[in-house]
């Protein structure tokens, strides 16, 4: 049975695919996040772990006609607290 011919990214050629560092590539393979191939030694990415740990990370957008804004009362500091704060007494 043949083996396809899929292309492997390396940390750098892969980071440039997610546009992010090699770095950043490298802490999501150790962690786990991101899933890839080991070829011997070296550390390798098909195009379907990259799409996949993108589709992983996707948020979907809120589907709301109204907006509802959830504010909390200001906290107004008294004469007495600030003098108080600055060591007055």
């Amino acid at each position: 049975m043949p083996i396809p011919q899929t292309p492997l990214f390396d940390f750098d050629s892969g980071a440039a695919y997610l546009h992010t560092t090699p770095r950043h590539l490298r802490r999501l393979w150790q962690t786990r996040k991101l899933g890839g191939v080991r070829v011997g030694r070296l550390i390798r990415f098909t195009e379907s772990d990259l799409e996949t740990f993108i589709a992983r990370g996707r948020v979907e957008a809120i589907q709301s006609t109204s907006t509802v804004r959830v504010t909390r009362p200001l906290k107004v500091k008294t004469a007495t607290k600030v003098a108080k704060s600055r060591g007055a007494k």
